[in-house]
């Protein structure tokens, strides 16, 4: 997968090619998705104090949305990533809410049960977190965000070539214009 910076004018406003960001063929849908970002050396700051941590990630966090071309198939690409780890967080804490209610039983057989649902609800939450962070690996993210602009992880090679091509048309307009204003502007 391939990396782009995209200045605000083309995330925000959608001035990006038809082209699927995350494989490359040509896009049918336009997902809205903000990005955030704040520079790693603030995740140190957790040894310190969490409060402390908290604030300045608050602080310190840039946000920019992109106005992101997709295909059909990859419309859902954050939406699904988002379900499997929510979703699966939420159903593993549930399943330990409910092994400490059955621990909570005076039936001596609901305690055996109850040790065995704790520790597949346990192994389960540990099992999400970690497919969700190697999951995560492999979405479209943000890996900088300044002011102006924001570099982005995990777009196709395809869609950053046609991003490319679009800012080399738009150069060449812009260069083709500039000579016919300073015509004018000798004729006046």
């Amino acid at each position: 997968m391939a990396t782009v910076w995209l200045d605000r004018d083309e995330s925000e406003y959608g001035d990006l090619p038809p082209v699927c960001m995350r494989c490359g063929e040509e896009s049918t849908a336009t997902k809205s998705r903000t990005f955030s970002w704040y520079p790693g050396w603030v995740n140190v700051l957790i040894l310190v104090n969490l409060l402390v941590w908290a604030v300045v990630a608050m602080v310190m966090t840039k946000k920019m949305k992109v106005q992101a071309p997709m295909c059909d198939r990859h419309a859902g690409h954050w939406f699904r990533f988002n379900l499997f780890l929510y979703g699966g967080l939420i159903g593993m804490l549930a399943v330990i809410v409910a092994g400490v209610a059955l621990m909570a039983s005076d039936d001596p057989t609901l305690k055996d049960v109850a040790a065995a649902v704790l520790i597949a609800g346990g192994i389960g939450f540990l099992v999400v977190l970690i497919a969700g962070a190697i999951w995560q690996l492999t979405l479209i993210r943000a890996l900088v965000i300044t002011d102006d602009d924001m570099q982005l992880r995990g777009v196709s090679e395809e869609f950053k070539l046609a991003l490319r091509e679009q800012r080399r048309a738009e150069r060449d307009a812009e260069e083709d214009e500039r000579p016919r204003r300073k015509k004018r502007a000798a004729d006046d």
